[in-house]
């Protein structure tokens, strides 16, 4: 099904349930809360650890010379301190990174749910058990794949190459494109048998669409950003984002979750609401 016919069907279906348009944007909301008070919880003795980490850091160049400065790493991970820091500044990113994943999952899976509803005739509440599943081996297989490239990529004082990230972005890449697949499958379908077939088999028909929700998502997520980063935290700024976010950014990404389901139609027969 090419874009010609996939984008007007995902707009028709999108924009006849405003209703439930509108509770997407209240969970987006929630979840934005939820994951911004984990942030802070975990913000400043992240803070602290890496500020007194930098401070050995700068002790151990500063008492060494210029010609010796290669041998810095050595000394700072034979020093028990700075590992007993090290490691806990680990923790703390670990901690906040499993945490976060774990809100994100809790409110995305029923964004997929809704998405599938504006579209199927009928969906169980019961297939939001599968979603959830799938939503934590994705993130699970993400989070591994993040994991193994910061520990054979880099150490600590190195930053990776060009080619290293390069491999990082694509293999990323590949797994939000089946991840998208497997959540936009008929629940009934939705087996990792079925998502890496079709994600292969249909990929002339899937990755057009996939490849422009990408854009509509990069760019519905990056207008706040850099609203927030560029116009004053005032009461008129913060109200000015949060309108940002509610008639743009929000509905946006609702969109290209539509749109994916609406682009599966084809290769799993979804009977769309008339």
């Amino acid at each position: 099904m090419t874009l010609s016919l996939t984008l007007p069907k995902a707009w028709s279906a999108f924009s006849k349930n405003k209703r439930l348009l509108l509770f997407v944007v209240l969970l987006e909301f929630f979840l934005l809360f939820v994951l911004f008070k984990i942030y802070m919880q975990f913000f400043i003795p992240t803070q602290d650890v890496f500020t007194d980490i930098s401070a050995m850091m700068q002790e151990k160049m500063s008492s060494l010379a210029d010609e010796d400065l290669y041998k810095v790493e050595g000394l700072l991970f034979e020093d028990a301190d700075f590992m007993a820091l090290y490691h806990r500044l680990i923790y703390l990113w670990l901690g906040m990174l499993v945490i976060m994943s774990a809100a994100t999952v809790l409110f995305k899976a029923p964004l997929w749910h809704i998405a599938h509803k504006s579209i199927l005739k009928s969906i169980p509440l019961k297939s939001l058990g599968k979603t959830y599943f799938l939503m934590v081996f994705w993130w699970f297989v993400g989070a591994s794949i993040i994991f193994a490239y910061a520990s054979v990529s880099s150490s600590f004082f190195e930053e990776p190459g060009f080619i290293i990230k390069a491999l990082l972005t694509l293999t990323l890449l590949i797994l939000c494109y089946f991840a998208d697949v497997s959540f936009s499958l008929v629940p009934a379908r939705q087996t990792f048998k079925k998502t890496f077939i079709l994600g292969i088999k249909s990929a002339k028909a899937i990755v057009p669409a996939f490849l422009v929700n990408s854009v509509i998502a990069f760019n519905a997520l990056a207008l706040p950003f850099i609203w927030a980063t560029k116009v004053s935290q005032s009461m008129w700024g913060v109200a000015a984002l949060a309108a940002l976010l509610a008639f743009i950014t929000f509905p946006a990404l609702a969109f290209t979750r539509v749109h994916m389901i609406i682009s599966m139609s084809r290769t799993t027969s979804i009977k769309q609401v008339t």
